[in-house]
């Protein structure tokens, strides 16, 4: 092949001009000339469009010979220019560099006859556009070779300028369509377009038509000849009689594709026209889609008045029926098509798309007849004898992508935004709805920032979910639900996202509160048994079966991991250790610490429970705790803390009793035991001294709060011994024990001088003996007297006093000393006035100068003489006569003569010679003993001069009388205080021996 062979530029003469070549050839065994080997094709202009064969013939071939073709793609050389001398022969394109062996009269020789003749072709494919080609055919008997060039240069297309659509080349205005009416016009390759290859179904038909060529047009719709909805139908146009290629067409066979968001019906044609010489251009003419309420409309029914022709333009004719689309409803129109843009049945050329909403949704209307009509437009536009059919792609047309990022969710907060990706997560669809990772689900991995895509996916996936894998140790925080394939939006789904929070930790440690101030620096750790620490996952606020717990190590501290976002918010208890309570924070709370991280000083302090101690003591001297006390050696004596505050031992308290030491202790004790009272039962017999009342204080976590002492002084007693004073000169030697009556002894207990109700007494003994025990220091100092017997006067010390004799003695020598004095004596008036001469002697020694002629006023110092009658002497007046104030002066007279005697001691031993008292002896009535004792004002129950005088003045109301006790009206008068003198003058008398005269 020389450069002229080819031309030098396929975008201009593109060897349109070739004829076949015929070379020669030399046997190679002989110089003899032999008859040259001849190839030839059978197009004279030597083109082949894509799709087309070339004929082969070759001649002068040995009758039976073989010969070998190949064919190989002329490429430009170096210099980039097809033609020049440094083309090179390469096998590149489909068919190339495949040689093939054909034999005379064999079985690949076309005319099937041994005649020196071998016809064969090769299959031009579709990468075979504007290139340029060389045959080569070899004898393989002689080696003789003949060559043939040839190209694929085709005729200019038919004119398309009046279409509505030119889809008859592939480019992006065809890919993105026209829009004819509602329609869109799309060039559409199903196989390659939808990612599908051939014989996987992508292609459906649903009618088929194809003309007889005369005319070169064609027309049909779909109809069911295989007699699934009624009779097996007949065509009425050029539609194909196979079942499998007409049938009847629900809504639902025809898919959704979604187009920039509006929702399209998807129809996919097929032209198969014979490619070459513009035999593949077609043109569709009418196209008309309707809806109909039966699937068995058409012709061919049996009986045939039933049939229903079908009208271009204007339907079926039925009840219901529903024109979707006509693409003649705005003017004759038509779309010119390309049956070469894909290769070979089964895949579209291009697709229409009708809006979905143009279609009826009810279940009345969900049979859908297309009719088409093609190769109106004369010309290279008419049909030729290949078929058109109409289908659908069952896989729903659709392929698209989702994808999304895996995030680390850093703080649990459901938000992507500043997390990073999270690698090596697998993402899974869920096909089995199953909600878990199964066999048959889809997956992919995370890439090491997170990222995933799925790509391909078709409408079988619509309404699938997508999930994550959940990594062990992570909770989902974003993306839990998964999210739902949108399969017939057509389109790409991003931002299916993914967010993990790393599971994390708590923990902490547990303190020892030294002192129970709560956590403080002070703190030390646990060095106890271990503590249990607890998540209280049931909200008990008790440790249970279900809750995640731990225990403390030997230095106090604990964790607990495998937390998740679930978990914030509960609360963390520790166990309680026996023996001691919680101070500080007492529930701790879990926080988030961030994405596996650990929430820590979750700490817990424990103060251990403490005890008291103290010791009873008796206090010997009761002067209070002091040196000299000793260790309580009598019955134990009960301590007791007062938990009810009622300062009395009560059921709930809490007590124990003193050792043979008077040692004790209580254990057990709590911070809020801290500041209560302590107090002993205080033993019969005693009073406590010292401190009465103990307080807990805190000894700091388990000591012991020490030296919570009781002092007691036992009670004591006060004795003593009632003597009689023989000679009343008080208390002597010759004093012996009271042998009379016995005498009432008693403590004034208060302090009224008088034996009261209230005051503690006793009485004496046989020996005058006497005491009076349970006394306490309280009574230390209290005065003791007696009661002093009738007829006896006290000597000695007449008040003892209370001593303090020591824990649990006896104040002895209490001692009362008492003198009976002799009977009362007295002197009657006669007596008196028989003897004037003692009268005068013992009146002279009282008074010096006075007589028995003294006068009576003279002598009672009355100021008021006219008192008495006359003016009496003394002795005149013990002879008065009568009653009233005559009785009173007889019967005062003597009693004032008696007291004088009496008042003066002349008588032997310096005593006096007269004893002038009175006792209850002197008289058995009441009365007279009461005016006595009023008369007697000093008390000494001997009635002195003064007193008679007194008494006299005051009841017949002389001037200045010295007293007021009688006379008035409710007070004694005249005659009871003469009756009062006479009972003293009528006791009994001594002999008149006894005056020394």
């Amino acid at each position: 092949m020389t450069s002229s062979d080819i031309s030098d530029n396929l975008t201009n003469d593109l060897l349109a001009t070739l004829d076949s070549t015929e070379t020669g050839s030399t046997d190679p065994a002989s110089s003899d000339p032999v008859p040259p080997l001849a190839v030839t094709i059978d197009q004279a202009d030597a083109d082949y469009a894509p799709g087309e064969t070339v004929g082969i013939t070759a001649t002068d071939v040995g009758d039976g010979g073989s010969l070998t073709f190949s064919v190989a793609h002329v490429s430009a050389g170096a210099d980039g220019v097809l033609g020049t001398a440094d083309d090179v022969l390469t096998y590149d394109l489909t068919g190339t560099g495949t040689p093939w062996v054909v034999t005379d009269g064999g079985a690949g020789d076309l005319d099937g006859t041994v005649n020196g003749k071998i016809q064969t072709s090769w299959y031009v494919n579709s990468d075979a556009a504007n290139q340029a080609f060389v045959l080569t055919a070899t004898d393989q008997a002689d080696g003789r070779v003949a060559t043939v060039n040839f190209t694929d240069a085709p005729p200019p297309p038919p004119d398309a300028s009046g279409a509505a659509a030119d889809l008859t080349v592939r480019n992006a205005t065809t890919l993105a369509g026209f829009n004819v009416g509602d329609a869109k016009f799309q060039v559409y390759q199903v196989k390659t377009d939808f990612g599908q290859s051939s014989g996987t179904g992508t292609f459906d038909a649903f009618v088929q038509v194809q003309g007889p060529n005369n005319p070169p047009t064609e027309q049909g719709y779909n109809y069911d000849r295989g007699g699934t909805y009624g009779d097996v139908l007949s065509p009425q146009y050029n539609e194909n009689t196979s079942a499998q290629h007409n049938k009847a067409l629900l809504l639902s066979d025809i898919p959704i594709v979604i187009v920039d968001g509006v929702a399209y019906r998807e129809f996919l044609l097929d032209s198969n026209e014979q490619n070459g010489s513009n035999g593949e251009f077609i043109s569709l003419d009418s196209l008309q889609i309707y809806q109909e309420t039966s699937g068995n409309l058409g012709m061919g029914h049996v009986p045939v008045s039933e049939n229903t022709p079908y009208t271009p333009g204007s339907g079926f004719g039925v009840t219901g029926e529903h024109l979707v689309y006509n693409l003649d409803a705005s003017g004759d129109v038509w779309v010119a098509l390309n049956s070469s843009l894909s290769s070979g049945s089964g895949d579209s050329d291009i697709r229409v798309l009708i809006k979905d909403s143009e279609f009826l949704q009810d279940a009345d209307h969900q049979y859908v007849y297309v009719y088409s009509a093609f190769g109106g437009q004369a010309g290279d536009w008419q049909t030729g004898s290949g078929f058109e059919e109409w289908g659908t792609n069952p896989n729903n047309l659709v392929t698209f992508g989702i994808s999304g990022t895996k995030y680390l969710d850093a703080n649990g907060d459901s938000q992507t935004t500043g997390d990073a990706g999270l690698g090596g997560v697998t993402i899974f669809i869920d096909k089995d709805n199953s909600g878990d990772l199964s066999a048959d689900d889809l997956t992919t991995t995370t890439a090491a920032n997170g990222t995933w895509s799925f790509t391909g996916l078709d409408a079988t996936f619509d309404g699938l979910k997508v999930y994550e894998q959940l990594p062990g140790g992570y909770v989902q925080t974003l993306g839990q639900a998964g999210y739902t394939i949108d399969g017939l939006s057509g389109e790409d789904q991003s931002g299916m996202d993914f967010a993990n929070f790393h599971d994390f930790s708590i923990s902490g440690t547990k303190y020892e509160d030294l002192t129970g101030d709560g956590t403080s620096a002070d703190d030390t750790a646990w060095s106890h048994d271990p503590v249990t620490i607890f998540i209280d996952d049931d909200n008990s606020g008790d440790l249970s079966a279900g809750d995640r717990s731990t225990t403390t190590d030997a230095s106090g501290n604990w964790s607990i991991g495998g937390l998740t976002l679930a978990d914030v918010g509960k609360n963390i208890y520790e166990v309680v250790p026996d023996g001691s309570e919680q101070t500080g924070t007492l529930v701790q709370t879990v926080g988030n610490p961030g994405s596996g991280g650990t929430d820590s000083g979750n700490d817990f302090t424990n103060f251990l429970d403490f005890s008291i101690s103290g010791t009873k003591y008796e206090d010997l001297t009761g002067d209070g705790t002091s040196a000299d006390d000793t260790a309580w050696s009598h019955d134990p004596v009960t301590i007791f803390i007062d938990d009810d505050n009622s300062g009395d031992l009560s059921a709930g308290d809490r007590s124990t009793t003193t050792g043979a030491g008077g040692a004790w202790s209580i254990g057990g004790l709590t911070l809020a035991d801290v500041g209560k009272n302590i107090y002993e039962v205080v033993p019969d017999g005693s009073e406590q001294t010292g401190i009465l009342v103990q307080t807990v204080d805190n000894p700091g976590s388990g000591g012991t709060d020490t030296g919570n002492d009781f002092t007691n002084f036992l009670d004591f007693s006060v004795s003593g011994t009632k003597y009689e004073d023989l000679t009343g000169n008080g208390k002597t030697a010759d004093d012996t024990a009271w042998s009379h009556d016995p005498v009432t002894i008693f403590i004034d207990d208060d302090n009224s001088g008088d034996l009261s109700a209230g005051d503690r007494s006793t009485t004496t003994g046989a020996g005058g003996a006497w005491s009076i025990g349970g006394l306490t220091l309280a009574d230390v100092g209290k005065n003791i007297y007696e009661v002093v017997p009738d007829g006896s006067q006290q000597t000695g010390i007449l008040v003892q006093t209370v001593d303090n004799p020591g824990s649990g003695g006896t104040d002895t020598g209490n001692d009362f000393t008492n003198f009976l004095p002799p009977a009362g004596q007295g002197l009657t008036p006669g007596f008196w006035k028989n003897h004037l001469d003692i009268l005068t002697q013992e009146l002279g020694e009282f008074h010096s100068g006075w007589n028995s002629n003294t006068s009576f006023e003279t002598i009672f110092e009355f100021q008021n003489l006219s008192k008495i009658p006359g003016t009496p002497s003394i002795a005149d007046a013990l002879g008065a006569k009568g009653g009233g104030v005559n009785h009173l002066e007889r019967s005062s007279a003597a009693a004032y003569l008696s007291a004088a005697v009496t008042a003066v001691p002349d008588g032997p031993g310096g005593k006096p010679e007269l004893n002038f008292s009175f006792s209850a002896a002197t008289s058995s009535n009441p009365a007279i003993i009461a005016i006595l004792n009023q008369i007697d004002t000093n008390d000494d129950h001997t009635l002195q001069p003064g007193e008679v005088i007194a008494a006299v003045r005051d009841v017949l109301n002389d001037t200045n009388a010295p007293t007021s006790n009688f006379g008035l009206t409710g007070q004694p008068g005249i005659n009871d205080i003469a009756n009062a003198f006479d009972a003293m003058n009528n006791q009994t008398h001594p002999d008149a021996s006894v005056f020394l005269i």
